[in-house]
């Protein structure tokens, strides 16, 4: 396997791998896993480097119960050992080629109207 050390995929954790649980501390993952998170991180490692954010990776133990949540999640993955320990686990959001995050607007050069960033609503509020 051959990754492009120029190509960053940059992750968020809540909202796009963790469908966000009732909120009980930046050390405390309590959601399920969003549908395709696990073949999707997969495939991704295959051709990138993946590093994983969220705004709580800062607190104490955040990465850590993230990460072993992760684990967790991926026991029926029978490949997981291969992509799991590619994964980086960041602080803060870093320099990527590409983010993937559930609570952004794309920016294609005119910015939106205050109308339009006060109605967005990520994914999981929309239900």
């Amino acid at each position: 396997m051959v990754i492009d050390m120029f190509r960053y995929l940059s992750v968020d954790f809540d909202g796009v791998l963790h469908a966000r649980g009732p909120w009980k501390g930046p050390a405390v993952v309590n959601g399920q896993l969003v549908p395709g998170a696990l073949k999707f991180l997969a495939e991704c490692s295959e051709k990138m480097r993946v590093g994983i954010f969220s705004g709580r990776s800062a607190h104490p133990g955040a990465i850590e119960a993230m990460r072993a949540w992760l684990v967790e999640q991926a026991h029926a993955d029978p490949n997981a050992d291969m992509w799991l320990p590619l994964l980086e686990w960041w602080l803060v959001k870093p320099p990527a080629q590409v983010f993937l995050d559930d609570r952004a607007i794309t920016f294609r050069g005119e910015f939106p109207s205050v109308n339009d960033v006060l109605a967005f609503r990520p994914w999981t509020h929309e239900h």
